[in-house]
């Protein structure tokens, strides 16, 4: 009986992670596509860029840009220039 019941566990856990993985992978499906739908309208889409500055400390930067190609400077006051 033990044994039955440790088999069943061990396929309920294959399941549940199996299931964990299918709703990341729609998570990430579903970031994409709220890109490409504000992508395609011309809706600037919203980046989060984190980095290291050269005294290693960690910088976070939240942009806000349109479809397009950028130059961002990163550093301790950085910029984006198009």
């Amino acid at each position: 009986m033990e044994t039955s019941t440790a088999i069943h566990v061990k396929t309920l856990l294959k399941e549940r992670d199996q299931l964990v993985r299918e709703i990341e992978a729609l998570r990430n499906r579903i970031v994409g596509l709220e890109i490409a739908i504000n992508l395609v309208s011309g809706r600037p889409v919203q980046v989060k860029i984190d980095w290291r500055d050269r005294f290693g400390r960690v910088q976070h930067k939240v942009l806000r840009v349109k479809a397009g190609w950028y130059t961002v400077l990163l550093g301790s006051n950085s910029e984006v220039s198009p």
